[in-house]
């Protein structure tokens, strides 16, 4: 019986605020739009939708080489991909050396995997590398998965890829 307090309409709100009504089924609408949603599918997607953090992807230069770290979700979805859109920005500005830290990566998506490749093709363009730095084990399946282990150097320490990058010009 506890469930049903958890679903109460004045309990429960959507994401923007408008309150939920009970319909006679056990489900729900919202009173603005009348659609029905169920209270265990709507509300939880609701609630996941709303505790999604964006990603963060900031950058930093240790010598010629560009290090981007990309912080939470690699799923650009319908939104803007942010890491194409900065690799892509630096490329233009002769930069030809990038380190993508994937530490912090919690789950890649298709679209995740499409931008590192749009970030490795658009590098590839100017003769430069794109390498990474530690996928958690998840990212590496994907990685393994879509044979892209095979496409970039991987390493899980930041010196000794920063020194693979010196090696090449070498």
């Amino acid at each position: 019986m506890a469930s049903a307090n958890l679903f109460s309409p004045q309990r429960a709100l959507s994401s923007v605020g408008r309150a939920l009504c009970s319909h006679r089924r056990g489900h729900w609408f919202e009173s603005s739009s009348a659609h029905s949603i169920s209270p265990a599918r709507g509300l939880r997607n609701e609630l996941k939708g709303m505790m999604r953090r964006p990603t963060k992807v900031i950058s930093r230069k240790i010598d010629s080489v560009r290090i981007i770290k990309i912080t939470g979700r690699l799923d650009p979805g319908d939104g803007p991909d942010h890491l194409f859109e900065m690799v892509q920005r630096f490329v233009e500005e002769n930069e030809v050396s990038f380190l993508l830290d994937l530490r912090s990566v919690t789950y890649i998506s298709s679209t995740g995997v499409g931008s590192l490749i749009k970030a490795y093709r658009a590098v590839l363009k100017k003769k430069g590398h794109v390498k990474l730095l530690s996928p958690s084990q998840s990212v590496r399946n994907i990685l393994a998965i879509s044979k892209l282990d095979g496409v970039f150097e991987i390493f899980s320490d930041e010196n000794e890829a920063l020194t693979s990058f010196s090696e090449k010009k070498n």
